[in-house]
Parts: structure tokens; C-alpha cells; sequence
């Protein structure tokens, strides 16, 4: 992507669209976002084999934005946060222009295998965990909640704590919100987002992950 976000006109600035105007000189500023070559050519791969076509590739935060944020947040200011499986993706925009993009190597893939180291137990019992009881606040959550998960084999079952198992969680959704605050304050930004953070994609779903980001 080549993203214009402003013109210069003559050494008249701030300019959104320079169509129509009369000038001499011309100047822009464009946010480039680029991507591993290898990685476009198996996503590509991945469609023909499914025999569609592609007709364009487009990152992910910029189509999350089409569908979760009005034209309103995005004049107002405001940071999309989509946190998916193997990533978070972020992207800020201000005065109705993508202003700042950012991917963080983690997302709902790592709590789940946080889950499944700190608590002992199989990937897809751990997946099954993330999603039924999990909780990005420990706090939230009684000492006395207790989760039965099968033992193999006939092996006895495991008894998890709910509490415990949202300090797992918590502790790598820490880690992501860290990150992005860090996304928003080097963009120059962080006091012109009048609309916020608005959070999409699946891990967006986890218990109290909004009470967290405002704590």
C-alpha cells in the first residue's frame, strides 16, 4: 500500500486532495506499508488452489477498519487494535487518514499456549479453556471457581482455578496492551485520539480484556 496523507501545494501545506488546484510544485507525504514477498505468494497460492481469484490484497487492520469504524472515529482520531491469531494488528487514524500501522508478533495463539504450559494440559484443552472460562482480569474472578479438565488415559481428571488460569492470560494480555501503548505514543498521536481504541477480531471476545485495557 502507498497511502497519501497530505499534500503541499506551492509550499502551502495540510492539503488532502490537490485535484483542481492550480500550482507549480507538488509534494506529498504517503505512509508505505510493504510486506514479505514469500508470505503474499502463499497467501495468493492459497486462493488459486481454493480455485477463487484474488483481486487485491489488502492489510488486515485496513479492511477491520471498513467494517468497525465510522468515518466520525476515524476524523475524530482512533486506534483500531485487531487482535488475531498468530498477531495483533494496529492501525491510527486521524483527520480521516491512516496515520501509523503496526504488527505485534502476538495474539490469541500465544495466551493458548501460555495456557497450555502454565497449566499443564493438551493444546486443544487448553484452546477449549481460553474460550469457555477464560479472563483477561484475575481479580474479576472467586478463589473458589474450580475447572475439572479429563485426565488421559484414564488418568485422574486436573483441577484448574479459574483465578489462576486468568493470571496466565492476563500476564500475555498485558504484554500485547503494552505494546500497543507503545505503537501509540511513538506514532505522535497519543493526545489526538478523541475516539479511542476500539478492538476487533477474535481476541477481542476474551472476558474483561476492556476493563484491563482501561486499568
Amino acid at each position: 500500500h502507498v497511502l497519501p496523507q497530505e499534500f503541499t501545494v506551492d509550499n502551502e501545506p495540510g492539503i488532502k486532495d490537490p485535484i483542481g488546484m492550480a500550482g507549480v510544485r507538488l509534494e506529498a507525504n504517503f505512509h508505505i506499508i510493504s510486506g514479505h514477498v514469500s508470505a503474499v505468494k502463499n497467501i495468493m497460492k492459497c486462493v488459486t488452489n481454493a480455485n477463487l481469484e484474488t483481486h487485491d490484497l489488502i492489510l488486515e487492520p485496513l479492511a477491520s477498519s471498513e467494517s468497525v469504524l465510522s468515518d466520525e472515529e476515524k476524523e475524530a482520531g482512533v486506534v483500531l487494535v485487531d487482535i488475531g491469531g498468530g498477531t495483533t494488528d494496529l492501525a491510527i487514524f486521524h483527520e480521516g487518514i491512516i496515520r501509523h500501522t503496526a504488527v505485534i508478533p502476538f495474539g490469541g495463539n500465544s495466551v493458548t499456549e501460555d495456557i497450555r504450559e502454565g497449566c499443564s494440559v493438551m493444546r486443544n484443552q487448553a484452546e477449549l479453556l481460553k474460550v469457555r472460562f477464560g479472563s483477561a482480569l484475575a481479580d474479576e474472578n472467586k478463589d473458589n471457581e474450580i475447572i475439572c479438565v479429563p485426565g488421559l488415559r484414564g488418568r485422574e481428571p486436573k483441577e484448574i482455578s479459574v483465578k489462576n488460569l486468568a493470571y496466565v492470560i492476563q500476564a500475555r494480555m498485558e504484554e500485547i496492551i503494552e505494546h500497543v501503548y507503545y505503537e501509540i505514543k511513538s506514532s505522535g498521536y497519543e493526545k489526538k485520539l478523541i475516539a479511542g481504541i476500539v478492538v476487533t477480531g477474535g481476541g477481542a471476545q476474551l472476558k474483561h480484556l476492556p476493563q484491563l485495557i482501561e486499568y
